[in-house]
């Protein structure tokens, strides 16, 4: 029993990784596309499913979008986050 609870943690952690890979390239085309809200949503879904990850970039871009949208005290806690993780 111990190792199929193990095995469904790593099922879920492996869906939700790859969830958040998903939103965070689909946030990536996006942003190239100058589709910023549709970026900034991908983007906050990707670090609302792997939370304060080690993945600076994420953070960064998510700032950078927060102040095109004047949410400036957003983007400084998602600067915040990426600077404790860097």
């Amino acid at each position: 029993e111990m190792v199929d609870a193990r095995k469904g943690d790593a099922t879920k952690e492996i869906h939700e990784s790859s969830r958040a890979a998903h939103h965070f390239l689909v946030g990536q085309l996006a942003f190239v596309d100058e589709n910023f809200e549709l970026a900034l949503q991908n983007f906050a879904a990707a670090r609302d499913l792997i939370g304060e990850s080690h993945e600076p970039i994420l953070h960064i871009k998510l700032a950078e979008l927060y102040v095109r949208f004047d949410r400036l005290k957003d983007a400084l806690d998602e600067v915040e986050v990426a600077r404790r993780q860097d």
